[in-house]
């Protein structure tokens, strides 16, 4: 088999490895930030009592741990997120930096 071939069908299938972790990723932190609250006051395209997360996203994009510091800063998540384990709460921000 051609080398480059082999390199072209080896990449495909990592890209589609990868797509497959970060959509399980992203339906873990949706589910996450459901179990948190955040989806009381949030959803991802609209407006509720609280942005949009996608409008959060235009804020911070790829840049979830300025989302996770702008939560902590502002009284009224902080007491949301005190129950909120680091690690979920890293991975639902960088989910919503994503958006």
């Amino acid at each position: 088999m051609d080398c480059r071939l082999a390199a072209t069908i080896i990449g495909a299938g990592l890209s589609l490895v990868m797509g497959s972790v970060q959509a399980q990723d992203a339906k873990m932190a949706e589910a996450k930030a459901k179990e948190a609250g955040c989806l009381g006051c949030h959803a991802v395209g609209t407006k509720k009592v609280g942005p949009a997360f996608r409008e959060v996203a235009k804020k911070y994009p790829k840049q979830g741990d300025k989302i996770v510091a702008a939560l902590k800063a502002d009284k009224d998540h902080a007491d949301a997120i005190r129950d909120v384990k680091s690690d979920d709460l890293k991975l639902i921000a960088d989910w919503i930096a994503s958006l």
